[in-house]
């Protein structure tokens, strides 16, 4: 099983209160399942990600960057970033060898055609 971090983020803590956290964690739950990963650790955010300086998703690359996890899971590509200084750092890390993981959308950032197939559960 590949070691992977796995990150959770709404923009507001109001909906933190929600189940908007829960259906993340619950979709990459299925996702490491299916694709074989083993979550290490799970950094969770309430803040936009419009700008930069958001400390958990820092705090997160950081240890990406040491070593500590040989991937990231994500819920939806906008969880990781909305902004462009953060999607150049998860860009590096991918051209790092860091795997990206996008629980409920079937893009494949290591291959040429970009898709990875189909799985079912939660979205």
């Amino acid at each position: 099983m590949t070691p992977c971090f796995a990150y959770l983020r709404v923009s507001t803590v109001r909906q933190g209160e929600g189940v908007s956290l829960q259906e993340q964690r619950a979709a990459i739950e299925h996702c490491a399942e299916q694709r074989g990963l083993l979550i290490t650790d799970w950094f969770e955010e309430k803040e936009t990600a419009a700008r930069t300086g958001r400390p958990v998703f820092n705090h997160m690359i950081s240890r990406l960057r040491k070593g500590h996890a040989q991937g990231l899971v994500v819920h939806k590509l906008d969880r990781s970033a909305r902004n462009l200084r953060d999607w150049a750092v998860v860009s590096e890390l991918m051209d790092s060898d860091i795997a990206f993981h996008i629980a409920t959308e079937p893009i494949d950032f290591t291959t040429r055609g970009g898709e990875q197939p189909h799985l079912s559960g939660p979205t």
